[in-house]
């Protein structure tokens, strides 16, 4: 089991995968990749075909259950218990503008090589730098979910009857921003620290969990325990030759 060849096609190893679960793993994206018919019957609506976007990622072009402002989504399935499967779905068209499909594929391959990590805080912030733009590195993780998202929409419906309302979505926008900001400083530290230790510190951010970025970012990287065969893989991969 080659750990920088699994990785360099899309996995990353979860947080608490070992040898074996890692080895169903794989067994089963093989299997999905050579008959994806297989996963047919997992989605809640039919799948046209599905196309293969890189060594370990499937992809289907629809517009079902797809809401009309988010570009792309990766739904991870569970073929059997922790075995996580991403797929991702793009629109039939182009729905962004200023964003070129490479760019929303990247983003969303951030999120299929984390299908197994469950963190929330800074899922999105991986996921928008992979961006070329400055901007939407920034400002782009501004919702960590998509309930988030649909809750800031819906807070803007009632201002077309009573102007008052304005403040309501404001304040939840200027919550939001705050959070963000301070994420993001949470991360630019912990990539600082990285540096010190690591090569392609944003590759290894992509493969912690929430709390060791925050730890990395105070200094206190001497609190994680690297013992897992997830730390195995980012040592191989990532660790400065001294």
């Amino acid at each position: 089991m080659d750990l920088k060849e699994i990785y360099y096609e899309g996995l990353v190893v979860g947080p608490r995968e070992c040898k074996t679960a890692l080895q169903r793993r794989l067994t089963a994206v093989k299997d999905l990749l050579e008959n994806p018919s297989l996963l047919q019957d997992k989605f809640p609506f039919p799948i046209p075909s599905f196309e293969r976007k890189s060594a370990s990622l499937l992809t289907f072009r629809s517009d079902k259950k797809l809401p009309f402002w988010i570009g792309a989504m990766t739904w991870v399935l569970e073929p059997e218990k922790d075995v996580a499967i991403p797929v991702l779905q793009l629109p039939t068209k182009r729905r962004i503008p200023w964003l070129s499909e490479e760019e929303i594929v990247r983003h969303e391959e951030v999120h299929a090589r984390r299908a197994l990590f469950n963190e929330r805080r800074f899922e999105e912030i991986l996921a928008y730098h992979t961006s070329s733009s400055t901007w939407r590195r920034f400002l782009g993780p501004l919702f960590q979910t998509n309930k988030e998202s649909t809750l800031f929409l819906l807070l803007l419906l009632p201002p077309f009857f009573s102007a008052w309302f304005y403040s309501i979505p404001a304040l939840y926008l200027t919550l939001l921003l705050l959070r963000l900001m301070q994420n993001q400083y949470i991360y630019k530290r912990a990539y600082q620290n990285l540096q010190k230790s690591f090569i392609k510190a944003e590759k290894v951010l992509e493969c912690l969990q929430d709390d060791e970025i925050v730890l990395f970012a105070k200094g206190k990287e001497d609190a994680i325990i690297k013992t897992s065969l997830r730390w195995q893989q980012i040592f191989l991969l990532f660790k400065r030759q001294n």
